[in-house]
């Protein structure tokens, strides 16, 4: 193998250019995956020191699926367990503020949500009266709530927020409640904040039942164990006493959704490097299958002289694995560097969300080492077999000749089979009417391009050719020229180029697609004349709603003919996890708006929920249980678990990216023990007069703070605005899958002019000038743009029509919508780039030396 590393070494020293161009793209890949390997371990540890820093240490701690309320009475029963002490039940909830009542902390902070603790005064000697009021920090003003503010509304806060306020000892601190605005009497400061990115405010049972119209109810019970008597033992006795639904356990730093978070970021992170280095495979493919034709003659005199079949594979593979090697290791180098100075940059802007712990230096573990160094070794040496077995298959005498028309023949025979094959097979999975089948036709089309592609280039160069001697008249024939005698070369550079046009096509497909269905459910689903909503218009665990009195009173208005509410609830199911439970009245929602029916009549859906325990279920938990209608699903609710009838699949706006179900509002008082009010949405009589109700129910919302009045133009021109921005993220991943296309092309007319340096300078020694090199250049560069292009929109259109169908697999049922955006995008963006990746290769053919030129070997 020795001898094969010094002809790869040679060979790649006396290429310098082509060989860092295809080493700068495995460079990146490897970067970015070891790099960003070492952010995420050191961001997770981030956030489990500052959660650990807010948990309360206890034995006990019980809570149910979705963090849900519960009736106070199970602390009783809990209490009584031999071992048990000082089981206390608290309510532990975030409170959104509405954007006019948002803190603005004196570090620069914004605090969106305050996070409420409560429970009963507890007496001196209880030991969690201190962890619960302060988490354990000292009062530095005022003093400590106790049995005498049993029922009163009374705060401790900390001491950056009451400064926030203005708030001293014995002030007023006004917060938004489901009964409208409550006032609590500020009675002390704590030192600091130990919660992720809000204020805490302690305050009594009574007082947070108010704030979330939940009397009788807690989230959550803790307490401690006789350390006489056996921990595990007592625990197990608690988690037997538990109904169904109910969770046994203690604080922890993260969780499922926290681990999922960190998960999905890593993913993200390695998804980006893995791209790169795959587009870098595409690029090192076409350069060893252009080094195997260019030392065709080189090959075939090593086999004379003695040379093995394996030595010249070797010797192939080993170009890839010296590239590979200095890649990987030049990669992790400045992934290190990467790493360190994002560092800094990140810590600036988490130190508004984590103010108790920072990202620290960055974690490099083995795991992340040994997957930058196999793929970063592991692609390029993929990517020279098959180039590397063919130049060992050929013969001296092969090698040698001429390639010779027969031969030309047989092999473009071979390959209009294979195509028409592939193209058969590709067509058997576009009708096979599933996503799965539709997926695998698509990767054989893409694989029949690859295939067929070189068989078009002379006829579709000659077609794009014809355009093109328009601006660049006799480079143009010369490029189309240059072209051809290298299809297969200009095949692979092509298909890189169409790889990137076919991403901008499929994810403006899929957008389009995406938000012209969720702007058709927000036309059908929020089709009132008026609705009272939360800031949060996707709801959640912290939107408290109103108790039914406001929902009356918008109904009593002048010139208002309906009012129907949603409300909202959540709980765990195993196979899906939190799923939104959605209250609605079953006679009066029709009246005003409805729900967008997949599967099942609207008007037999909506008596169905009329009758007992049925549910509306959509898409997401269709798809996921596969259940339809006449179906039943089991669902833990407060009393146990109860079974449901699934009477209908639907979806609607509010939902649109997550499980729900959706219930009569009876049912969610009976078995979710739920009466808020989330949403309030109104018709009016028609002719009423428009202003008089809008200053009405304006008026409403000055003593429920929580909520904003909107119309439905109002909202959707509000929300398809909010759509279009999230949007832009796709033009970023769109940005950084199309780069690696800019290489390929780039890299290819390097070649291209390096390997023509002596035809180059025969044509400066005739009279061509330096301009018409540079055009010709352009010119070819502009030639496989094009054919890019045309293969990027046959496989974007394919690409995009599946992802729009795997939207409905996962649970987001929309129509297809053609991509005519995208297609116009790419055109554009391919042609821009023909011009970019053309510049410095026709710049370096340009200046070349003649003599040196026609001396070149």
């Amino acid at each position: 193998m020795n001898i094969q590393l010094k002809l790869a070494w040679r060979y790649l020293w006396g290429r310098k250019t082509r060989a860092i161009l295809t080493t700068f793209s495995i460079t990146l890949g490897v970067m970015l995956i070891f790099g960003f390997s070492s952010i995420v371990p050191a961001l997770a540890n981030m956030v489990k020191q500052d959660i650990e820093a807010a948990k309360v240490d206890v034995d006990i701690i019980v809570t149910r699926d979705g963090h849900a309320f519960f009736p106070e009475g199970l602390q009783d029963e809990i209490a009584q367990v031999p071992g048990a002490m000082f089981v206390i039940g608290t309510l532990e909830r975030n409170l959104d503020l509405p954007p006019a009542e948002q803190i603005t902390m004196l570090d620069g902070r914004t605090m969106t949500t305050l996070e409420i603790k409560a429970a009963r005064p507890l007496s001196a000697d209880n030991p969690i009266g201190k962890m619960v009021q302060t988490l354990g920090d000292e009062l530095l003003a005022g003093r400590p709530i106790t049995i005498d503010d049993t029922g009163q509304p009374v705060a401790i806060i900390s001491e950056a927020l009451a400064a926030a306020k203005g708030i001293e000892v014995g002030d007023t601190l006004t917060l938004p409640s489901a009964q409208g605005q409550i006032d609590l009497e500020v009675v002390g400061f704590t030192a600091g904040n130990r919660s992720i990115s809000s204020e805490f405010v302690y305050t009594t049972l009574t007082a947070a039942q108010t704030i979330f119209n939940t009397p009788g109810q807690i989230d959550t019970i803790i307490g401690l164990i006789d350390p006489a008597m056996e921990l595990t033992a007592v625990q197990d006795q608690i988690r037997d006493l538990l109904p169904p639904g109910y969770n046994f356990g203690s604080y922890s730093a993260g969780g499922s959704a926290f681990d999922s978070a960190i998960q999905m970021a890593d993913m993200i992170f390695n998804l980006f490097g893995v791209l790169v280095l795959a587009m870098a495979g595409l690029i090192m493919f076409n350069t060893f299958r252009t080094v195997v034709v260019e030392r065709k003659r080189d090959i075939g005199m090593l086999r004379a002289i003695g040379a093995t079949r394996r030595m010249v594979t070797r010797t192939i593979l080993a170009e890839g694995i010296i590239q590979g090697v200095l890649g990987t290791t030049i990669g992790l180098a400045l992934g290190t560097l990467f790493a360190q100075a994002l560092i800094p940059v990140m810590n600036g802007y988490f130190d508004a969300f984590f103010p108790n712990s920072s990202l620290g230096a960055p974690v490099f573990s083995g795991q992340s080492l040994l997957t930058a160094v196999f793929l970063g070794i592991g692609i390029p040496v993929v990517s020279g077999l098959l180039p590397a077995r063919q130049a060992g298959k050929l013969t001296p005498m092969e090698a040698l000749r001429p390639f010779s028309d027969e031969e030309e023949v047989k092999q473009t025979r071979r390959t209009v089979i294979f195509g028409v094959v592939l193209v058969a097979l590709a067509i058997v999975g576009l009708l096979s009417g599933n996503v799965g089948g539709s997926t695998l036709g698509m990767l054989l089309f893409f694989v029949c391009i690859l295939v067929v592609s070189p068989l078009l280039i002379r006829p579709v160069t000659a077609v794009f050719g014809r355009l093109l001697v328009l601006l660049f008249a006799r480079e143009g024939h010369v490029a189309e020229r240059n072209l051809g005698r290298q299809p297969s070369r200009a095949a692979i550079t092509a298909s890189t180029v169409g790889v990137g046009m076919a991403i901008i096509i499929a994810l403006s497909g899929m957008v389009t697609s995406a938000l012209n269905g969720i702007i058709s459910y927000m036309d059908v689903t929020l089709d009132a004349d008026y609705m009272l909503i939360p800031e949060t218009l996707f709801l959640g665990a912290t939107t408290i709603g109103a108790e039914s009195e406001l929902a009356q009173t918008a109904a009593n208005i002048d010139g208002i003919e309906q009012v129907t509410t949603i409300r909202q609830s959540s709980i765990v199911m195993d196979e899906l996890g939190t799923v939104n439970l959605m209250g609605i009245d079953p006679v009066t929602y029709p009246q005003v708006t409805s729900l967008y029916f997949i599967e099942g009549d609207s008007e037999d859906a909506f008596k169905g929920l009329e009758n007992g325990r049925t549910v509306i279920i959509n898409s997401f938990v269709a798809s996921q249980l596969q259940l339809k209608p006449g179906d039943t699903i089991t669902l833990n609710t407060v009393n146990g678990t109860a079974t449901y009838e699934v009477v209908a699949e639907a979806a609607d706006y509010l939902n649109v990216k997550t499980p729900a179900l959706y219930t009569s509002q009876a049912n969610l008082v009976a078995d979710f023990n739920l009466h808020n009010d989330t949403i309030i949405m109104m018709d009016s009589v028609p002719g009423a007069n428009e202003q008089a109700i809008e200053n009405a129910l304006t008026s409403l919302t000055q003593h429920y703070s929580q909520f904003s009045l909107f119309s439905f133009d109002s909202l959707r021109a509000t929300q398809v605005e909010g759509m279009q921005g999230a949007s832009s993220v796709y033009s970023i991943l769109m940005a950084v899958l199309v780069i690696p296309s800019l290489l390929a092309l780039a890299n290819t007319l390097t070649v291209n002019v390096l390997e023509r340096t002596r035809e180059i300078g025969v044509l400066r020694a005739i009279g061509s000038m330096r301009k018409q090199v540079r055009r010709m250049v352009m010119a070819e560069s502009l030639l496989l743009s094009a054919l890019g292009i045309a293969i990027g929109i046959l496989v974007g259109l394919w690409m995009s029509w599946i992802m729009v169908e795997s939207l409905s697999f996962i649970g987001i049922p929309v129509p297809f919508f053609f991509p005519y955006t995208g297609i116009v995008v790419a055109i554009a963006v391919g042609l821009i780039f023909g011009v970019i990746a053309a510049l410095a290769p026709a710049r370096r053919a340009s200046k070349q030396n003649i003599i040196t030129a026609l001396a070149y070997e």
